[in-house]
């Protein structure tokens, strides 16, 4: 899903805002401590391919880049 500037800004600073620094790649606990779901729901769906996500190698950590945060918060949220 493509998010526009002022989409991505509202998403970052929901990062900043829960972890205390931006960061564009999140592991499955920062994305949980930012959405509120439960890690291992998180981590299911990665397997599954539900959220994009980047792993260097099987076994490796997940890395979640922030616009996959976007589903997770309502439209009018940002508004």
């Amino acid at each position: 899903m493509q998010c526009n500037k002022q989409r991505k800004k509202f998403l970052m600073e929901q990062v900043e805002l829960v972890l205390g620094h931006p960061s564009v790649l999140l592991t499955i606990k920062e994305f949980s401590r930012v959405t509120g779901h439960n890690e291992y729901d998180l981590r299911k769906a990665c397997a599954r391919d539900e959220i994009r996500h980047h792993q260097s190698h099987k076994g490796a950590t997940y890395r979640i880049h922030f616009t996959e945060l976007d589903p997770f918060f309502p439209q009018e949220v940002a508004a």
